[in-house]
């Protein structure tokens, strides 16, 4: 598998922990994309704001690019070889009281051949008490899995058990936590007084192709291939288990549901098995 970090030591990292953290952006670089959220987004919801999901996907697409223009000369310092899936904004906002349960992001290469990425760049410092992010070292290699809106994530609740194995990662405006797509994560409610503003870069190694899964009614994966132009312009319907028409003559292939059925319980007895701190 060709690698996707520069450095073998960040290399290695990755791909035992599944995770990591590296100085990204400089404070220039930050305000760039801070000022660039503040001109594009007013938002008037509440909780988990996933901005991808907002205005039209011309809008979308436009301020992909310009995350890109920003982002691209920094990462370019420490990958090779990759490519963007999709970059976006997330906020949580101050009046968010809730624990986003520790999850997997979408499968969107195949992961038996190739490493998909997310780049998660706080624009200010970021923690336990402002809605800052927690993963389980080394769970990217629990499960092969499929992820997607008509797969479906599992969410694991953080029982005491679990939370034995619970890193909380802290991060300073420009720092950014780089995490394979299957790695279980999630995020703590904000309690402070302002909203915590991220920028969320999805990246994959070049040769990957970008992938959809689907799992269709007949309990088959159809397997497609899938643009970023696609992707922000089908997000939601996607969401919903449905394949736009325009997509289906893209199909690769289809192939049985192997898909693992586990829940929290099953999870702790994976940590059991794996760790013997519990």
């Amino acid at each position: 598998m060709a690698r996707l970090f520069l450095k073998e030591e960040n290399e290695r990292n990755f791909i035992s922990d599944g995770y990591l953290v590296l100085p990204l952006l400089s404070e220039a670089e930050v305000k760039q994309l801070t000022e660039l959220f503040s001109e594009n987004y007013v938002s008037s919801e509440e909780g988990l704001v996933n901005f991808i999901r907002l205005e039209s996907s011309e809008k979308r697409l436009a301020l992909h690019f310009k995350i890109i223009e920003i982002v691209a000369p920094a990462l370019n310092r420490y990958l090779k070889n990759y490519a963007f899936n999709v970059a976006h904004f997330i906020s949580k906002t101050h009046r968010n009281s809730t624990e986003f349960r520790l999850h997997q992001d979408w499968t969107i290469v195949e992961e038996s051949k190739y490493v998909s990425a997310q780049v998660w760049i706080a624009l200010q410092h970021t923690n336990k008490t402002n809605g800052g992010l927690f993963l389980i070292k080394g769970s990217h290699r629990f499960f092969n899995n499929y992820r997607s809106g008509s797969c479906g994530i599992v969410f694991i609740d953080s029982t005491d058990d679990v939370k034995k194995h619970i890193i909380d990662i802290e991060l300073e405006a420009g720092e950014a936590l780089f995490y394979h797509n299957s790695l279980f994560h999630g995020s703590y409610p904000n309690q402070s007084a302002t909203d915590r503003i991220a920028c969320l870069c999805g990246i994959r190694q070049a040769n990957a192709p970008m992938r959809y899964y689907h799992k269709n009614s007949d309990n088959l994966i159809e397997e497609y291939n899938i643009t970023t132009q696609q992707l922000i312009e089908y997000l939601l319907l996607l969401e919903k288990g449905l394949v736009p028409d325009d997509m289906k003559p893209d199909l690769v292939q289809t192939h049985l549901y192997h898909q693992v059925d586990f829940d929290t319980h099953t999870f702790e007895k994976i940590l059991r098995k794996r760790y013997t701190m519990i």
